[in-house]
């Protein structure tokens, strides 16, 4: 989000709402001390309570995990901001944003054109891409070759439903490149829909043959995944051209599935990482929920920096068994291990 939010704003936040009515709105289950609260910490395997809330000092601290301090990997500011960010796994903004909206305090922002023009933008893409991901949906129930090619693949239909699988039309036209595709929504880390991905429902042999007579007939060629249309400041309604984030989708700054992925991360301290769209569903069809997928990049720093806010420890590199493949886990494996975590390859 962009809200430039007042400092004083902030400090009242964090001094005047007492931190253990902000826990039980959390749902963490607390027993009074004299002036302090204590409880089981929700940041680690807790056997026995030892999260302390200081009524005094409004502040956090776990004695046996060091939640609440900067000792910690991932918990370090033991405010009622802080708490509430690494509770809910959100972002700074967000996390006054609910308890503006759970204590019922209006949030202050910085109000200028830029900013209400981008949140402007927002509310139009998240609207947009709701209303993109129902009609995808519903689309592919009447696509007979696309189902056929999906049901021949193996792939759990109840585990497609979860991701939202469809299949674009060209019912919208700014969004070129999902247009009689297999559509892939493509979540952020908070479960907000940042792109559609298209996959052309063809076997390799019948894509290679459609690419050979696009490329004689000196036409686009078509990729086996299409992540991106920019669209035509020309040939595109202006309307849709100003409020449509036509330049904002980078693989390397996302994971497809960290939405779902990311508790399962949490419990186990473990994310496994593939190559493909359908390799995620292929482990979420056998139990596997902590695994999600680049996309085909080799993981960036942003993707790193996803994996160690869900709370991973160790990661397990899968990607393809090809010569490609084994080069992309090199580089990867250099990358993890130079962030900190431990690495396993499959």
């Amino acid at each position: 989000r962009i809200f430039m939010i007042p400092n004083d704003f902030k400090e009242r936040l964090k001094t005047t709402l007492p931190i253990h009515e902000v826990a039980s709105a959390l749902g963490i289950s607390l027993e009074r001390m004299g002036n302090s609260y204590v409880g089981y910490c929700p940041f680690h395997d807790d056997t026995s309570p030892s999260m302390m809330l200081n009524a005094i000092t409004n502040t956090f601290s776990c004695m046996a995990c060091g939640a609440g301090s900067l000792s910690h990997a991932t918990v370090k500011y033991p405010d009622n901001i802080g708490l509430v960010m690494s509770y809910k796994q959100c972002g700074f903004v967000e996390a006054i944003q609910w308890l503006g909206y759970q204590f019922g305090i209006d949030v202050p922002f910085n109000n200028n054109p830029e900013n209400l023009m981008k949140v402007k933008k927002e509310e139009w893409w998240r609207e947009r891409s709701a209303i993109m991901k129902d009609s995808y949906r519903v689309n592919l129930e009447t696509q007979k070759d696309a189902i056929l090619y999906l049901t021949n693949r193996g792939f759990d239909p109840m585990v497609q439903a979860m991701f939202d699988v469809g299949f674009g039309s060209d019912e919208f036209k700014d969004f070129l490149n999902t247009k009689g595709k297999i559509t892939f929504p493509v979540y952020d880390y908070n479960g907000q829909i940042v792109s559609f991905v298209g996959r052309v429902p063809l076997e390799k042999e019948n894509l290679a043959e459609l690419n050979s007579i696009e490329k004689e007939r000196n036409l686009r060629i078509t990729p086996k995944y299409d992540y991106q249309w920019n669209l035509s400041e020309k040939n595109t309604p202006k309307d849709i051209y100003d409020m449509h984030p036509h330049h904002s989708f980078k693989r390397n700054v996302n994971l497809y599935g960290i939405n779902y992925a990311k508790d399962a991360i949490r419990k186990t301290g473990k994310a496994y990482i593939v190559e493909g769209f359908t390799d995620v569903w292929r482990l979420f069809s056998h139990g596997i929920y902590n695994v999600v997928s680049s996309m085909g990049v080799t993981l960036s720093e942003e993707q790193l920096n996803l994996l160690m806010k869900a709370g991973a420890k160790t990661i397990v590199l899968m990607r393809d068994g090809d010569e490609a493949g084994i080069q992309a886990m090199k580089r990867d494996a250099s990358s993890v291990l130079a962030k900190g975590f431990m690495l396993e390859i499959c």
